[in-house]
This record gives structure tokens, sequence and C-alpha cells, in this order.
């Protein structure tokens, strides 16, 4: 079957990366992140994400890696790493691994300075 031209298009993200969070991984380890450790990693890092940039955060069915006391995150600008994030991790360790500010975005934080 042929496609006629114009059946795939490229529209603009609103997002300056994709960080897949594994939903399974998130509830087996039954929170650990956040103040009060009580929070799903996906949960606490969407607060300070929004300060970081334009990040979305995506829950995916099991990754198939399944590590103990751990959760995978895949970040999509690097997709050959998978990061295991162990629950009391400090959320701005876990920010600046999966998501530095895109050097795009950061010429424009220094230009305002």
């Amino acid at each position: 079957m042929s496609r006629s031209q114009g059946d795939i298009r490229d529209i603009a993200a609103k997002w300056d990366d994709v960080l897949l969070i594994c939903r399974k991984c998130g509830k087996k380890a039954d929170g650990g992140f956040g103040k009060n450790g009580e929070q799903r990693l996906e949960k606490a890092l969407k607060a300070p994400l929004k300060e970081k940039g334009r990040y979305k955060l995506v829950p995916v069915p099991c990754l198939g890696i399944c590590p103990k006391n751990a959760v995978c995150v895949v970040q999509a600008s690097v997709p050959g790493t998978v990061h295991l994030v162990r629950p009391g991790t400090e959320l701005a360790e876990v920010i600046e691994t999966l998501a530095p500010v895109p050097p795009a975005r950061r010429v424009k934080l220094q230009k305002k300075s």
C-alpha cells in the first residue's frame, strides 16, 4: 500500500525532552521521593522540572529491567541509557542527571542574567 504525500507531518513539540518513567517500578518502590518520601518519582519531579525547562514526564508500562528497589527512567534524548533511581535519592541530583538545562535554553537563560 502506497502512501500519498502528506500522510506524515511534523509539528513543534512543547517540550525540550521527554522522560519515560517505568510505572511498574514506581509502584514497587511505593514512594520514597519528595520532601517526606511519600511520593512516586513522577509526581515528585513534576513541579521542580517546570522550573528547569520544558520536560514531559511519561509513565510507561514495564521496561523489562525490573531492578530491586529502584525506578527505571529513560531520557528520550539519550535512548541508549536506562537510569536506575533509588528511593531516597535527592531530587536535585535526579534533576541534574536526568534533566539538565538544554543547551538552547541555557543560552537564553544566560542572556537574561
